[in-house]
């Protein structure tokens, strides 16, 4: 997942907007290799920049949090989720 951050990191220093599949595949990749908080970090990340995550994003935040055991910060995200108006896919 290094080579990933790295070119979203460069993206950003060339001035590059990410749009919303960057964030869905940055998110995606960090759960995959258990780097759940920094996936929760780029969760923060969209916020303040005022991009909505999809449910696609939740999704996989909330089944990394399951997969690690944190059943309280998967509630919290799926309620969070619900409170945005995002209805939960399988």
């Amino acid at each position: 997942m290094l080579l990933a951050s790295d070119l979203y990191t460069e993206m950003l220093s060339k001035g590059i907007v990410p749009d919303a599949i960057t964030y869905t595949v940055l998110v995606h990749g960090l759960c995959n290799k258990g780097q759940i908080e920094n996936a929760r970090k780029v969760l923060k990340e969209m916020d303040g920049k005022n991009m909505a995550p999809s449910v696609l994003i939740y999704n996989t935040l909330i089944a990394g949090y399951f997969s690690e055991g944190n059943l309280q910060e998967a509630f919290r995200l799926h309620d969070e989720m619900l409170d945005r108006g995002l209805v939960f896919s399988h």
